[in-house]
This record gives C-alpha cells, structure tokens and sequence, in this order.
C-alpha cells in the first residue's frame, strides 16, 4: 500500500499580538514610598492589569506593573485614563515612554511633572467620573496624595455652598465612632465623607446612614429625597474604628472636583447610656430598600456597642430574703419586675394557695426608681402570705436579658423557670403547675419547656411559636403565636416539639442556659431573647417542648413604657441581630 505523502502544509502563523497606544499627558509620586500616578488619553482601553511593564525614564529604565481605570471622553470619542504604575520612584529624570512586550506604548515625552496634590485632585475626579468602583480603582485612590491635616478647618475657606453641621461626636466602644449632624448639599458637591484619625481612615458610606428631618437647617422635607438628590439632611453615621481615645479624629470632605478638605472634630463622648440609646433607637425607620443596611452598619453596631459598654459598669446586685429558703431547691422561678411591682403580691397571693417545698423564687427587680416601693411590697407580701422568696434589687435598668442573667447567677436549683410577672396560675392551682412543666428535662434531648398561655377572657395567647417574615419589612424571621387570640381546642396533654417558645414562661436546666452563658444581652432592652435562646438551645442538638396541659394566664405587654417610640427601633434592631446571628439566609 503506498505511502501517503507528508503533509507539506507548514502551521498557520499565530495572530500578532494586539498593540493599544496611548499620551501620557501628566505624571506625579504616587502616595508612599513607591508608584507613580499617570494621566492620559487612549484611543481603546488596554487591559486593567498588565505585569512586566517597563517605564524609560531619561536616565534610567524600571519595571513593574501597570493598574489602569479608563473613563469614556464624549470629546474626543476616546478613552481618558488614570493609572497607577508599581515601581521604585528613584530621581530617574523625565518620564519618556511606557511599554511591554505584547503591544502597549505609552509616549510621555511631552508629559509633565505635577504637583503631587494637584495629581491627587484630578485623580480623585476622575476615579469618581468612572463607571464604577473596582479593586484597582481602589488601590488608584489609595494612592493619590491627600493633603495633610493641619488641625483646621479648611473646607469653609473654600467658600462652597455647601455646610456640614456636627451636633454630636460620641465613642462606641470598643473602638468606634458616631457622629451626629446635618448636611447641606443643594448642588451634590460632596461625593466622599470620611472620618480620619492619624493613619485609620474610615469612609461614612452615605447609603449607611440614618437620616432625619433637619428643618433648622432648611424647611422641612423628605430625608431619603435629600440625601438622594444632594440638599439637605440630617445624619446619624457610624465609623468601625479602630479609632483611639488618645486623639480628636477629623472628617475628610471631598468633592466633585477632586479637592479634599478637613473639618475638625471635638473629642468624642464618652459613657453615653440608656437614654442616648433610645433617642437612637427613636430615629424614623428607614424605608424598606435601605433598612436592612442601616440597622446592620449603623443603628445596630451603635445601639449594641453603648449597651454593651452600660452592661459593663453594671451594679452589684443587693439581695433580700423574705422568709426560711428552701436548703436545697429542685426547682426556681426567675421574675424580673419592671414599671409596676403590684404583680408580685398578686403572683404570691396565687402561689400560696399551694406551694411548692422545692421551689425557690427570685423575684428580679429592673427598675431602681421602684427600689423602696418593691421592698415594702417584699415585706408585706411575706407578712400577708408567709411563702418565702428573695428579691434582688439590680440598681440600674439592665433589660430583661440581664434581669434573668442575674436570676441564673443567684439561683441553686437544677431547673429554672423564666416567668414574666404578669403570668399567673388558674384559681387554686397556685404553683402545683411548676414541678409538671419542668418534668420533660429530665429527658437529656429536651431543652426548653413551654407552657400554654390564655389572655384573662381565656383565648390563647401563647401555644408555641413560629417564625414567619413581614411584608413591609425584611425578610427576617419574627416568632409568631399561631392561634393567638382565638378561642384554644380541646386540652392535648401529650408534648409536642415547636419552633420556639415566648421568655413569659420557659423552663430549662440551669446548667443548660449556664453553658450557653446565659440569654443574648446583645437583644437590647426586650424582644428576641427568648426565640434567640431556642436557637442556642437547637444549636447543641436539643428540642423545644411545649406542655399543652400547663395552662396559666399572661396578661402580656402590661408593664409601663412597652409601647414607647424607641421599643419599636429596638424590636428592629433586635430583628436584625437575630436574622443575622441564627438564619443569616433570611437577610435577603
């Protein structure tokens, strides 16, 4: 069989490599020890990264690599172009090209030399006439010389209609910053706020901030229209840090043209309490697009770090005991007073009908303004009643989290049982329910026991809890009473599992919620302690019972100040922390 003749056709040449060119127009040192900033004009864009670029400098060649942001010129049709080129910065002499080995010429020989803050300026102007932000336009800013602070005010010299008015500066521990104030901008002059202390610069993302009406600075209107559209608004705004007490920090204020200028600031406040909280938490909610993002980076890291920061200064508990305590209690009832102390006599007069040997009961009091009424209460309670229990005055208000927390740190009993003041036994049954509740711990898979809970007309208030989202809100979860407020079925005495029980009447092992070190105190005030201890308790493997039979009554939401403005801020931050820390999914 012949042979087939060789195949004489040679292989097809590789395609030339493509060459972009471009005018290097100016050039400056960029920020630091090494690079140098570059402006110009392109007919095309090259790519955004290009390694082994070499710059020939009159009196010497470096190599390094190019970082290019390319902005559109409706002028000429081209592309304009800022670019940071990594390399030693030695006194080389005039720039006269930039190349590399797979097309890219860059001519400079009529560049200029600039000066390093006029570089900065143009540069800036430029990174914010581009498309969008990127990793390298980043790393381009964080190379334009900014101008040095002085420790003056130099953004009211520059004589711009414009006005930034700062009415608080107060520290969130452990390291951040909050500043409270106004800013009017009626022609978008202000394109980047930035809070700056020595070298930790922090930029105050304006979607971040939370916004209110400021009609001492301009007539009233809508904040979300102000802050969209330049004019006039007031601001709550958050900085992580970390920033030191050791220095005032300043704002960094930048404009449309590039120019930077600082505003000073006093030196921030320190020990800010519950009542700054509130005012926090009392802001207007933010409309549906922008809540979640100003709860997560500013409402909630601020109201969180102050709580925090009160919580630690917290008082020692002083403690008084009414009556001979039970040697070794098998069980303890924990009852945080808050806003009205008549529930305690109401409780014991209940209680006594038929006591419980075994039982210790701590009643919490959250309330210092009630200090001297809760102890005459105490002592006439014990006179009238003759069923002792303790009360542990907390000198401060904590929040229910640290109310029971305290409770848990008094208590000696193995189970504990978390019970709000307004939950009360049916007539006669007086604490004969306690030892049926706490019975399904001694199932090493059960973690928390609930009770069924009835409003005084007898329709349910409380037979578990679901989680179900809100429509005008986020998609967080929210623990839901299914049934609440209906007429309840017939009586099922067998145990079930759900999704959550309600904190008014909860039992666990002591060493159970010790484990998990107790309730979430980053629940500010109230709202969400108890769904977030279900999800701990789930967390380790454990199940959430509810006791059908257990029935007792739960007046609900009786306690002065629960209908406050701020609680519903709180109810909201709460949210958020929840959603983030036990179903992030849900944030959306």
């Amino acid at each position: 069989m012949p042979r087939r003749p060789a195949d004489s056709r040679k292989p097809a040449p590789s395609p030339p490599p493509q060459s972009w060119s471009g005018l290097v127009e100016s050039y400056a040192p960029a920020e630091g020890a090494e690079g140098w900033l570059l402006c110009g004009s392109a007919a095309q864009p090259w790519p955004a990264r290009i390694e082994a670029v070499e710059a020939v400098f009159e009196h010497g060649v470096l190599t390094g690599t190019l970082l290019s942001v390319f902005i559109a010129d409706d002028h000429t049709q081209g592309q304009r172009f800022i670019a940071l080129f990594q390399a030693p910065r030695p006194p080389v002499g005039p720039l006269r090209q930039l190349a590399d080995g797979l097309g890219l010429r860059l001519h400079a020989q009529d560049a200029r030399l600039e000066d390093a803050q006029a570089a900065g300026a143009r540069g800036r102007a430029m990174l914010h006439a581009a498309a969008k932000a990127s990793d390298i336009a980043n790393t381009i800013r964080a190379a334009l010389p900014v101008p040095a602070y002085t420790g003056n005010d130099s953004l009211t010299p520059l004589g711009l209609p414009l006005r930034i008015a700062i009415d608080a500066v107060i520290r969130i521990p452990p390291a951040g910053i909050a500043i409270e104030g106004g800013l009017v901008d009626p022609m978008r002059l202000v394109t980047r706020l930035a809070l700056r202390q020595g070298t930790t610069c922090q930029v105050l993302e304006r979607d971040h901030w939370a916004l209110m009406p400021r009609p001492d600075l301009a007539p009233p209107g809508s904040a979300e229209d102000a802050i969209r559209h330049g004019g006039t608004t007031g601001f709550l705004a958050y900085a992580q840090g970390p920033f030191l007490a050791a220095a005032p920090p300043w704002l960094e204020v930048e404009t449309r043209d590039g120019t930077i200028a600082h505003l000073p600031l006093p030196r921030p406040a320190e020990g800010a309490g519950l009542a700054v909280i509130e005012q926090i938490l009392a802001l207007p909610r933010p409309p549906l697009a922008r809540i979640s993002t100003v709860l997560a980076h500013t409402i909630g890291p601020i109201a969180r770090g102050l709580n925090r920061a009160r919580l630690a200064l917290r008082p020692t508990p002083q403690r008084q005991d009414f009556g001979p305590l039970p040697a070794s209690p098998d069980r303890a009832l924990i009852i945080p007073l808050h806003g009205r102390v008549d529930f305690m006599a109401l409780q014991l007069a209940l209680f006594s009908a038929r006591p419980d040997p075994g039982c210790e009961i701590l009643y919490i009091l959250d309330d210092p303004r009630l200090a001297e009424e809760a102890e005459r209460m105490a002592q006439s309670c014990w006179m009238r009643f003759r069923l002792p229990f303790s009360l542990l005055d907390l000198g401060a208000h904590l929040g229910y989290a640290p109310a029971n927390n305290a409770g848990l740190a008094a208590a000696r009993a193995a189970h504990l049982c978390l019970l709000n003041a307004d939950v009360f036994p049916r007539q006669g049954e007086g604490m004969a329910w306690l030892p049926r509740l706490c019975a399904p711990l001694g199932k090493p898979a059960v973690g928390a026991v609930g009770a069924t809970l009835l409003f005084e007309d007898g329709t349910l208030q409380h037979g578990g809890m679901e989680y179900q989202r809100v429509a005008s809100l986020p998609p967080w979860p929210f623990p839901i009473h299914p049934g609440k407020g209906a007429k309840p079925g017939p009586a099922q005495p067998a145990l079930r599992e759900v999704s959550a029980l309600t904190g008014a009447c909860l039992a666990i092992r002591r060493a159970d919620l010790q484990a998990l070190g107790g309730l979430d105190e980053d629940c500010i005030i109230a709202d969400f302690e108890d769904a977030a201890l279900c999800e701990a308790l789930r967390a380790r493997g454990l199940r959430i019972m509810l006791q059908p039979d257990v029935v007792l009554y739960h007046l609900e939401r009786q306690t002065p100040g629960s209908h406050a403005p701020w609680r519903s801020g709180a109810t909201l931050v709460n949210a958020s922390h929840f959603a983030a820390r036990w179903n992030p999914d849900a944030q959306g």
